[in-house]
């Protein structure tokens, strides 16, 4: 891992950072051959605008209207490079120190993760328009599902924190923590892109799509909803909190309550439980990929089996008892 600052010019700079761009390119690549073949697979059955295509691709594999399919599968690959360039963001300054160029290649990841995220919801208020979709706000002709909405905000507020942040830097020098402004900025807007993404999935309908894919989507939301409601963490997690220790608890404890309460009045009984193992899962995952791959500090994690066990004893004695009655009381259990 090279030190950014070390080239003395532009391209210099770029050539320093060597391989680290193969994570960047290479994981673009995959996921531009994912979309070619969902495009070439809508061409085969309606559209031959490439980008209509995609999105009558998506929808027969996932069996989810397009303006729900296409946008879903554009968040998950935003989410792939803004989590992947988060940590690996967080690691590199952790153990290498603080970069004075912009585009590194973490923070390409970051930035193109924010704008697929963005792109999503753009996709899915086109495509709704263009389908007389039902769902969401009605804004005389265009319709915007809640979860577009929600993707178009995350978006905006992303990527004007990423702009703020070189600000910041230009005007009181290089921070030392994750919880500055423009960071928080970045990193809240990213962190709820999951719930959009689950919310997206949810205005189909409850019956809509493939029994498969629509029970893999439902798993990954479940796990990626408390991967990134976690975020706020990472600092803990990786042993160097610049705040009070006191607010690692609090943060734990506000997750996953929101998250594994999602998961279980979404799954049903266990749903806290498959939660907390699909969020263990990815973030062993991405634990792997920071220190096997990147070769940085390893980011340890809360695994939340406290929580899912006090979410599912709050449920199990509550089952009579409204939706709301049993959060307030699976939110007292995890705290």
């Amino acid at each position: 891992m090279p030190f950014a600052h070390t080239a003395p010019g532009t391209a210099a700079t770029l050539l320093s950072f060597g391989s680290d761009w193969l994570y960047v390119l290479l994981t673009g690549g995959a996921l531009l051959g994912i979309g070619a073949l969902l495009a070439l697979r809508g061409t085969s059955s309606a559209a031959r605008h490439p980008l209509r295509a995609y999105m009558q691709g998506a929808a027969a594999v996932l069996g989810l209207p397009r303006w729900s399919a296409g946008p879903i599968l554009v968040l998950i690959a935003g989410c792939v490079y803004a989590v992947g360039g988060f940590f690996w963001d967080v690691g590199w300054h952790i153990a290498v120190g603080r970069d004075e160029f912009l585009f590194s290649p973490p923070h390409l990841c970051l930035l193109i993760g924010i704008g697929l995220l963005g792109l999503a919801g753009l996709a899915a208020t086109v495509a709704a328009t263009r389908d007389r979709a039902g769902a969401g706000w009605g804004i005389g002709r265009v319709r915007v599902p809640y979860g577009a909405g929600a993707l178009l905000a995350t978006g905006v507020v992303a990527g004007v924190g990423f702009g703020v942040d070189e600000l910041w830097h230009w005007a009181y020098g290089l921070d030392v923590s994750m919880w500055s402004p423009p960071h928080l900025s970045m990193i809240s807007a990213a962190a709820f892109s999951p719930m959009a993404g689950w919310l997206l999935l949810a205005e189909a309908g409850p019956g809509a799509g493939r029994k498969v894919p629509r029970y893999l989507l439902v798993s990954l939301f479940t796990g990626a909803t408390l991967v990134g409601l976690s975020a706020w963490q990472l600092e803990f997690d990786m042993g160097v909190p610049q705040w009070r220790q006191a607010f690692h608890p609090l943060l734990v404890g506000v997750a996953g309550a929101f998250a594994l309460c999602a998961a279980r009045a979404a799954l049903g009984p266990g749903g806290a439980m498959l939660g907390m193992a699909r969020f263990v899962l990815i973030r062993v995952g991405l634990a792997l990929l920071t220190t096997q791959v990147w070769h940085l500090p390893e980011p340890r994690f809360v695994p939340y089996l406290a929580a899912a066990l006090a979410v599912e004893a709050a449920f199990a004695l509550t089952r009579r008892a409204a939706p709301p009655r049993a959060a307030v009381v699976a939110g007292v259990g995890v705290a």
